[in-house]
């Protein structure tokens, strides 16, 4: 009975692989992601894969609004990775991500990236497509599907900017124009501990003179 169990699992395995679609992905080599400041997005910042259930224009309206939890919502995840990976620079990603869930089949891809490693911590967010280029669709099962997209594969006219914005200046990595995140309104960013520490060292410096001149 264990060994039918064993190979039945096995069989399950192999057919989930077999079926499954794989997305080729990242931004290398060609354009890098960049804050609104024109600096490259530090690593460990996510970058998430996957396709909205609502509009573009409805996509803009969540994000103009800052509203983190409908955006989320909205997006169905086909996989996710981080800025570094595959490089171990700044700005730059290349992976790849598999999904056997047949929904994802034929929707437009969309790129979701942030200037943090969760999206509860990030205070930029850009969201890139290509609606002109037919191999922005996730693949068909089973071959199992493959394709390859780059972040620098969206049109430089605008198209393909959801939200976020295109650098003034080339990147430092590979010299082409950023594809930039922008603030998430409401959200402001978290100063660094040595801030606070300054601020209260600071705090604590006036309050001792205000007492002496009191005495």
């Amino acid at each position: 009975m264990k060994t039918i169990l064993a190979l039945a699992l096995m069989a399950s395995a192999s057919l989930l692989e077999c079926n499954a679609a794989t997305v080729g992905w990242g931004s290398q080599e060609t354009n890098s992601l960049g804050l609104e400041n024109g600096s490259l997005a530090p690593q460990g910042s996510l970058v998430r894969l996957g396709y909205f259930t609502v509009s573009d224009s409805q996509v803009q309206l969540y994000a103009a609004a800052g509203n983190k939890t409908n955006l989320n919502s909205a997006f169905q995840e086909f996989g996710s990775s981080t800025v570094g990976a595959g490089y171990g620079l700044d700005g730059v990603w290349s992976d790849s991500a598999l999904n056997a869930n047949p929904t994802f089949a034929n929707k437009q891809i969309y790129y979701w990236t942030l200037n943090a490693a969760t999206l509860a911590a990030a205070t930029q967010w850009g969201v890139f497509t290509n609606p002109t280029l037919a191999a922005w669709k996730f693949p068909v099962d089973p071959s199992p599907g493959f394709t390859n997209t780059d972040l620098g594969q969206v049109p430089h006219d605008g198209t393909g900017l959801i939200v976020g914005s295109f650098g003034d200046g080339p990147d430092e990595n590979f010299g082409a124009p950023l594809y930039e995140m922008t603030a998430i309104p409401g959200v402001e960013p978290v100063p660094e501990p040595s801030t606070f520490a300054y601020g209260a060292l600071a705090g604590l410096v006036a309050v001792c003179s205000w007492k002496r001149r009191r005495r």
